[in-house]
């Protein structure tokens, strides 16, 4: 844990800054009305959500917080400003969510991935190695495998 001080006209106080902060963004259906991060609209009750969690100073002089960033599915989707999970296994609360919110979703994050029901009867298209890199990416997508990497890595993770 790094320690700095803060100062102010009237005193000077340590304050702990954490430096691991709980990043993995998560989805869950809004039971209140929230405002979206992105675009400052209104996220209405039983509306999917993404969150993720940030930190920042307070409205305390001086006080580090955690707080939540709330955003609608598709604002996250489409923002440029927060990294977005290669898998759903990087998405928490993903997997107890209910099959029509998975499905829109995946449909928003992961255009590419196919349902678990079509993964097993997946072929490639043609032999591996004359496979492209953005060939590569786009099967490892529909698979729900990690896609980042070099050329030779993505062909381990497809074979295996």
């Amino acid at each position: 844990m790094l320690f700095f001080f803060v100062t102010s006209p009237t005193k000077s106080t340590t304050v702990s800054y954490p430096r691991n902060i709980p990043t993995m963004p998560f989805v869950q259906v809004s039971s209140e009305d929230q405002n979206c991060d992105q675009c400052s609209k209104s996220i209405t009750k039983n509306e999917i959500m993404i969150g993720v969690a940030r930190s920042g100073w307070g409205d305390t002089w001086g006080q580090w917080e955690n707080y939540k960033a709330w955003s609608h599915l598709k604002c996250y989707a489409a923002s440029k400003s927060v990294k977005k999970p290669m898998t759903t296994d990087g998405l928490y609360g993903y997997y107890w969510s209910s099959k029509k919110d998975k499905l829109k979703v995946m449909n928003e994050l992961w255009p590419n991935q196919v349902s678990d029901s079509e993964k097993p009867k997946l072929i490639l298209p043609k032999n591996i190695n004359d496979m492209t890199c953005k060939e590569l990416k786009l099967e490892l997508q529909k698979r729900d495998l990690r896609y980042s990497g070099k050329k030779q890595d993505q062909r381990d993770t497809l074979k295996n």
